[in-house]
């Protein structure tokens, strides 16, 4: 039987969630790292459904075999409820096959919503066996939605104050040069 849990909670899991079977879902963000042989490291946010629209951040990187996340998470807005009630810099690194990550269509960065995962497995809070990362080895692995790409529709109204602002500045520098040459 496995434990319903969030990101965000596993993010801020105590000793009590160590070596449990974890059910949950979560946007793939980042890169699909290889962690040798035929393993991965996929770093999974809390996404849209879970965060309810608001993107994840975070990422991981790799030295050796072993994968370092930066996962920090706002505990003051996950425990007061917050702007939004969730913290969007919770993450979560998953252990899985490179199999299970052909899931993954789509990976979140910006402008880009990561596929969402469905994962199950096990989650150690100090895997021994990565020196100690907070981790989900996963055993089952299936894709919820396969994620979306956003375009950016610039703002006519701050290009064109942007422009102004510029044009000011020129003529001030016109003006200082102007009224530093009169007084020679």
């Amino acid at each position: 039987m496995s434990t319903e849990i969030t990101v965000i909670e596993l993010d801020n899991a105590d000793v009590s969630l160590d070596g449990t079977v974890v059910h949950f879902n979560g946007e793939a963000i980042g890169d699909v790292i290889s962690a040798g042989g035929n393993m991965v490291w996929v770093a999974l946010g809390p996404g849209s459904l879970e965060a309810q629209g608001n993107p994840s951040a975070g990422g991981s990187s790799l030295t050796g075999d072993t994968a370092l996340t930066t996962t920090t998470a706002n505990t003051a807005d996950v425990n007061s409820g917050g702007a939004s009630g969730t913290s969007t810099n919770a993450s979560i690194s998953v252990y899985m096959s490179r199999d299970d990550a052909t899931a993954i269509t789509s990976l979140g960065r910006y402008h880009v919503e990561g596929s969402t995962l469905e994962i199950e497995g096990v989650f150690h809070l100090a895997c021994k066996e990565h020196e100690g990362l907070s981790d989900v080895h996963a055993t089952s692995v299936q894709q919820v939605d396969a994620g979306s790409t956003t375009a950016e529709n610039p703002d006519v109204g701050l290009l064109i104050g942007g422009g102004v602002l510029i044009c000011v500045g020129l003529a001030l520098v016109l003006l200082f040069r102007f009224l530093r040459e009169r007084l020679r």
